[in-house]
């Protein structure tokens, strides 16, 4: 399956303030997790008839998409640190993600998603194998992911 080969090679990330450009354009973008969505399950204990007409606990448990409470996660991005950057001017703020996936298949089409989020974390500067220095950026989702 071609799924079972993909490669993250050529995998595109942006994250951009409200009315600003591209913050990690200058950066080497080393490692993605994109966001995980989840609902939260909600318990509904009641009272059954069981046999013999005796009164029996049951407990159903169903999630909350009825009130669409799903949380969209959050991105982190793994990036070169930069000592020059101010991200704390950032924080808190909003931006645009975009997250481009490599082709499937060879000369087939990319896959981006695209959502809104703020900026809810930087790390402080890692050392990693080489003793190259990387920060994590978390962008928490706040809208829909969209997928085209």
């Amino acid at each position: 399956m071609a799924q079972q080969d993909m490669t993250g090679h050529g995998a595109a990330l942006t994250i951009t303030p409200d009315g600003g450009s591209d913050i990690i354009a200058s950066l080497d973008v080393i490692a993605i997790t994109p966001p995980t969505q989840t609902v939260e399950a909600v318990e509904l204990p009641h009272l059954a008839v069981g046999s013999g007409n005796t009164p029996e606990y049951e407990q159903a448990i169903m999630p909350k998409t009825g009130a669409r409470l799903i949380d969209g996660g959050d991105l982190v991005a793994t990036l070169a640190f930069d000592p020059t950057s101010n991200w704390e001017t950032e924080l808190g703020g909003d931006c645009a993600v975009v997250l481009t996936w490599p082709p499937v298949t060879p000369g087939g089409a990319s896959t981006t998603w695209s959502f809104d989020g703020f900026i809810s974390s930087r790390a402080a500067p890692a050392i990693t194998s080489g003793d190259r220095l990387t920060q994590d950026v978390t962008v928490t989702v706040s809208s829909n992911v969209n997928v085209v």
